[in-house]
């Protein structure tokens, strides 16, 4: 099928969002919502299946996902032992380790991984109705108890911070998935209450603007408020964004050793290296994109 041009270049705009977050430049919290938005889309865009899931699809969704994340797990802990670290930190235990990987954006690989495989479970058994409203409910309920939770998980050990602040993003995409089984009243009413929580709570300075332009922008994609929109070469830009997301660590930490850049320009540099080096990797051996990239 081919695919929508307006999902396409909001891949792009998250992928640059987390990079802008990562950089620690000003900014960051509206950055962030790239991150919302990748998490909305990974389970919205995933393929419903009412029939239980199968070890055929646990590994093609393990070749997509896992394998990637032994690739970095292995390229992120080097770096760390070229810096005289050890190489993955078990400091708070083996299984927090494990999940939150060499470098804590790695995270989201087994999280993921997780999630879609749990909810092919929870598929097989609950109509699109139901799930609608499961997780609709949650995704607000959630979103509007953040000043609540958030300040526990800053100061827990990783990957509780950024498991929790996955859950309404992916609650949300997966409410999106199902919600033309309900009444666009009852749709449009889940959509404005959660929005209208991540503006309430965005005060208590903690991710509700992040979640406020993620669900937003989100949103308008679902309803296909932009379907048909054309943006000629985007594309290829992308299908190098789950490659940036995995390389941009490495790339930042080169350029804080070897280059002396401003802060507004080290996003830029990050994103723009990372696409090349990304794309120069799938040129050179289009056979192993898919393993690392």
């Amino acid at each position: 099928m081919p695919r929508r041009h307006d999902i396409e270049l909001l891949r792009v705009i998250s992928a640059f969002g987390i990079v802008w977050f990562h950089a620690g430049v000003p900014g960051g919290m509206v950055a962030y919502a790239g991150l919302v938005v990748f998490l909305v889309l990974s389970t919205y865009l995933a393929r419903r299946t009412f029939d239980a899931p199968t070890w055929h699809s646990l590994r093609q969704r393990a070749r997509r996902l896992l394998i990637p994340w032994l690739v970095w797990f292995m390229v992120y802990g080097g770096l760390n032992v070229s810096r005289g670290g050890a190489f993955l930190d078990t400091r708070n235990g083996w299984v927090p380790a494990l999940m939150s990987g060499t470098n804590i954006h790695l995270w989201y690989l087994p999280f993921i991984f997780l999630f879609l495989s749990g909810m092919d479970v929870f598929n097989a058994h609950v109509g699109r109705r139901a799930a609608a409203w499961i997780f609709g409910t949650l995704a607000l309920a959630v979103t509007a108890t953040a000043p609540m939770w958030r300040p526990t998980t800053l100061i827990s050990p990783f990957p509780t911070l950024q498991w929790a602040d996955a859950l309404a993003p992916v609650a949300f995409g997966i409410f999106l998935q199902n919600a033309s089984a309900l009444s666009r009243g009852s749709a449009g009413t889940f959509v404005a209450l959660t929005i209208s929580a991540a503006i309430a709570i965005v005060p208590f300075n903690t991710v509700g603007i992040s979640f406020a332009l993620g669900f937003g922008a989100c949103a308008l994609i679902a309803w296909g408020k932009t379907a048909g929109w054309t943006c000629p070469g985007i594309q290829p830009m992308a299908d190098l964004t789950f490659g940036i997301y995995l390389a941009h660590i490495f790339v930042f930490a080169q350029l804080l050793k070897y280059a002396d850049l401003a802060d507004a320009a080290m996003p830029f540099a990050i994103f723009a290296i990372s696409a090349a080096v990304v794309a120069a990797g799938r040129a050179l051996a289009p056979r192993l994109r898919s393993y690392w990239s």
